[in-house]
C-alpha cells in the first residue's frame, strides 16, 4: 500500500523501469524458450499491473474519492485505517492530536503497518477516524489439515515436501 506521496512518486519511477526492462526482456526473445518467455513476461505484467493498482488506489485515497474501504481479513485492518486517514485528509498530526499520542507514533504505527499496535490501540484510531467496522463473517481455520494422509505417505514426507516447498517456491521445478 502506498501511503505518502514520496513513495507514490518512487512507485512511479520503479513503474517506469520496470516497463522499460518487460521491452529490454521481450528484445531478447530469441534467446529464451518459450516457458522462459511466458514465465518472465507475466511475472513483468504482474509486477506492473500490481504497481498500477496501488497508485491508482493511492490517486482515488487522495481524491476522496474511496468512500467504501474493504479489508478481506483482519491482516489488512493496516489498509482501513491508512486509506481512511489518506482518504480525509488527516495529517499525521491531526490524528495523533485526536487520540492523545505523539505524531511519530502514528507514523512509526504506520510504517509497521500497525503491526505494533494493541486491539484497543487500533479501535482508538478507527473511532478517530470515525470509521464503522462490519464484520461479514467469522470462520476459524485450523492451520493443521484436518484429513487423515494415505498410508504411504507419512509426516516426514509431509514435512520434506514442505521444505522444498518453501527452498523453491514451488513443489515442481522447471528447467
Amino acid at each position: 500500500m502506498i501511503k505518502n506521496q514520496k513513495q507514490a512518486a518512487l512507485t512511479k519511477e520503479k513503474l517506469k523501469v520496470l516497463e522499460k526492462d518487460r521491452i529490454a526482456f521481450m528484445a531478447d526473445a530469441k534467446n529464451k524458450t518459450s516457458a522462459e518467455l511466458i514465465l518472465g513476461l507475466n511475472s513483468f505484467d504482474a509486477l506492473i499491473d500490481d504497481m498500477k493498482a496501488e497508485l491508482h488506489e493511492f490517486d482515488e485515497l487522495t481524491k476522496g474519492n474511496l468512500h467504501i474501504i474493504s479489508a478481506k481479513c483482519l491482516d489488512d485492518i493496516h489498509k482501513l485505517l491508512i486509506g481512511a486517514r489518506i482518504a480525509q485528509k488527516i495529517t499525521h498530526r491531526e490524528l495523533a492530536d485526536r487520540i492523545g499520542i505523539q505524531e511519530q507514533q502514528i507514523q512509526r504505527y504506520e510504517a509497521t503497518d500497525y503491526e505494533s499496535a494493541n486491539l484497543a490501540r487500533l479501535r482508538e484510531v478507527a473511532l478517530a477516524l470515525q470509521i464503522r467496522c462490519y464484520f461479514e463473517k467469522i470462520i476459524f481455520i485450523s492451520i493443521e489439515p484436518e484429513f487423515n494422509l494415505p498410508d504411504h505417505i507419512t509426516p516426514e514426507n509431509v514435512a520434506i515436501t514442505e521444505d522444498q516447498i518453501r527452498e523453491r517456491g514451488a513443489l515442481l521445478c522447471i528447467e
